[in-house]
């Protein structure tokens, strides 16, 4: 564990130089940030400045370790871009209906796979901050119906959902669907794909 920490932290390092110009991101032409296993510590102090804290050398053990953490994060990169893809929606009511029930599942990572790729920026942090978990524990989603779907002129569809949350004061009583107040869920079309708009 401790080895891994130290890989992260050097990583962190690397990339710090990497993004203040310290050591070249790209280009063919230019020197290779790693040498001999260790990070070429490059000039960057201009005259009459104080030259900044330099971090420590990256031997080519702490180098192969930060590969394979690469490789690692690569992997799994993929193999979420796989599960999103094989959870992709080919019609406008599967869409609605696994947002639905990710929602009823509280699972964040579902839902957010269900969501249009243009609105997950804005829904990550929120994501993210939940550890992946939406919902809470009361009030809880006892059920949801999902309503007839009604394309748009813009070709989206727009569905009517209703979710039914309880508590405990709440939890033997009857409800009837037309007490409970409709979201407006609107489906839209990404490459071959339907996801929800939101």
């Amino acid at each position: 564990m401790k080895q891994i920490s130290k890989a992260v932290v050097l990583l962190a390092c690397a990339i710090g130089l990497t993004a203040c110009g310290a050591v070249p991101s790209s280009g063919q032409d230019e020197a290779s940030p790693l040498e001999n296993g260790a990070i070429v510590q490059p000039e960057i102090a201009a005259a009459g400045t104080k030259p900044a804290e330099q971090p420590p050398s990256l031997t080519k053990d702490d180098a192969d370790r930060l590969k394979r953490l690469d490789q690692r994060v690569h992997r799994l990169e993929e193999r979420i871009r796989m599960l999103e893809k094989a959870l992709a929606a080919d019609t406008p009511e599967k869409a609605v209906e696994m947002w639905a029930a990710a929602i009823d599942a509280r699972n964040g990572a579902w839902e957010y796979a269900m969501l249009h790729p243009d609105n997950r920026a804005g829904q990550l942090k929120m994501f993210e901050a939940g550890d992946w978990m939406t919902g809470v524990s009361s009030p809880w989603l006892e059920r949801y119906k999902i309503g007839k779907g009604v394309k748009q002129k813009d070709g989206s569809y727009l569905f009517e959902v209703r979710f039914d949350y309880r508590t405990s004061d709440t939890m033997g009583k009857k409800i009837d669907w037309s007490d409970i107040e409709a979201a407006r869920v609107t489906v839209r079309k990404s490459g071959a794909n339907w996801y929800v708009v939101q």
